[in-house]
């Protein structure tokens, strides 16, 4: 019989050690796709928008950027084509307190804002914000958000009397909030909530978009 003979043929041909060799690189393979999709798959929190650059997009109005939006769920991004940053949409307390603000009539009055100011998820404020605020400390972000509202109160206190401040807070701050809606919108920003209150006075609220 000439089996044992077939048997040792085959073996001579396959040796055990290509089997394992190839076994190994097999298992080796594996192990880096895995890894390569732990580090490029991202879980995106409610709080938080993930933005992946690298790659250029159309977006609805026709324009091409180089990044794409995922908020929530899951995404994919290319390795070595694309990153992946994040914003966050956690609100933010801005205070602006004016010692000295002029009124219609010339009167001196001092006035202090309270705000609470987020990244507007909503497009295409989100595209302004990436643009404006990718990769910038929030600490920059609430500066920024500071100085539109000192500037914004400024403007608006030049032509509204003094007494109106004092006993029509909600309507000075239904003024403040108009006119820092375009310049708001224009960085991202969202105007969530907006306290006035002048030295000594009660606070009044009045509530943005969300109160509506």
């Amino acid at each position: 019989m000439h089996t044992p003979n077939v048997f040792l043929a085959a073996a001579q041909e396959f040796p055990l050690e290509a089997l394992a060799a190839s076994a190994a690189a097999v298992v080796v393979v594996g192990i880096v796709m895995i890894l390569i999709m732990v580090r490029t798959l991202h879980v995106v929190p409610p709080n938080q928008v993930l933005v992946i650059s690298g790659r250029m997009r159309r977006r609805a109005d026709g324009t091409l950027v180089g990044y794409r939006t995922v908020r929530g769920g899951r995404a994919l991004r290319v390795p070595f084509l694309e990153t992946a940053s994040t914003l966050d949409l956690t609100t933010l307390m801005v205070e602006v307190a004016l010692s000295k603000v002029f009124g219609k009539d010339g009167t001196a009055v001092p006035i202090t804002l309270v705000a609470a100011v987020r990244i507007d998820p909503e497009e295409p404020h989100l595209s302004n914000a990436v643009e404006r605020f990718l990769g910038v400390p929030r600490e920059k972000i609430s500066a920024v958000a500071e100085q539109v509202l000192e500037g914004v109160v400024r403007e608006v206190t030049v032509g509204v009397a003094p007494d109106q401040i004092m006993y029509d807070r909600s309507g000075f701050a239904e003024k403040v909030v108009a006119a820092a809606e375009l310049d708001f919108s224009k960085l991202g920003l969202e105007l969530e909530v907006l306290k006035v209150q002048s030295t000594g006075a009660e606070v009044l609220t009045y509530r943005g978009r969300q109160g509506r």
